[in-house]
């Protein structure tokens, strides 16, 4: 592994393309780990079916009717989103100091804020088909966001800088 350096603060910035791969590559496996199995036990739905829904964001409700090009096309949009977010926690990360004090609190804060941002925000700016109000199903979520999704990429990240 070959690391590229540069002074940021008083941290030293470690290779971004290997933190953000291996960040956004584990926060997205545990995330997609956690839809298809929440959605299998919640609507019957398979892994395949989780990823078209995925692929709704921008084909609409036609993605269910398509076949492994919405398969893969919902994979790809679902890692896009995951490398994203770890990008993103990696360029904030060397001038938030609390990111490299607090690393588990800063990752749940963070997963709690992915959720915010992807539910309120995103979603409704696409073509999801909107699903009822499911206060249960809100709790789960936000709560695998933070333990799967934010907490993998705080923990990854502050072990890379810290590297340094």
């Amino acid at each position: 592994m070959r690391k590229t350096h540069s002074r940021v603060g008083r941290l030293s910035k470690p290779n971004p393309y290997y933190t953000i791969f291996w960040s956004g590559l584990i926060s997205g496996i545990l995330d997609a780990i956690a839809a298809c199995t929440v959605f299998y036990l919640k609507q019957g739905f398979s892994p395949g079916q989780v990823m078209k829904f995925i692929a709704t964001g921008v084909y609409g409700p036609q993605a269910f009717q398509g076949g492994w090009v919405m398969v893969l096309t919902g994979l790809f949009l679902h890692f896009f989103i995951a490398f994203t977010i770890a990008w993103l926690y990696y360029m904030v990360f060397p001038n938030l100091r609390a990111l490299n004090s607090k690393p588990v609190l800063s990752g749940i804060v963070y997963g709690g804020l992915i959720w915010i941002v992807m539910n309120i925000i995103i979603i409704p700016l696409t073509q999801v088909p909107p699903a009822p109000f499911d206060p249960k199903g809100v709790m789960v979520s936000i709560v695998w966001h933070m333990i799967l999704v934010g907490l993998p990429i705080a923990i990854i990240t502050k072990r890379a800088f810290n590297k340094n």
